[in-house]
């Protein structure tokens, strides 16, 4: 079976690779009970998920980038029961 996507090789060290699983974790991008690094990426490409640069701290901004993200699958979802 060939692919019909294109693909792409990251050189990261275990560091690297480990904080990437818990970003796609923390934000629910999963392959079955796993975290899912190219589900993150490719969210990351189509804008479902934003990239802010840190000012101060990193994890306070994906914390509050998380809760904002929740906050509107909240609103979406009451809206759909409307």
């Amino acid at each position: 079976m060939t692919r019909k996507q294109e693909s792409i090789t990251l050189s990261l060290s275990l560091e690297q690779k480990a904080e990437l699983e818990n970003i796609a974790l923390e934000f629910g991008y999963l392959w079955g009970e796993n975290p899912n690094i190219s589900a993150l990426i490719k969210a990351i490409a189509k804008g479902e998920l934003l990239l802010i640069k840190p000012e101060s701290s990193g994890k306070q901004n994906r914390v509050l980038a998380k809760d904002a993200i929740a906050s509107i699958q909240d609103a979406i979802t009451l809206l759909e029961l409307i």
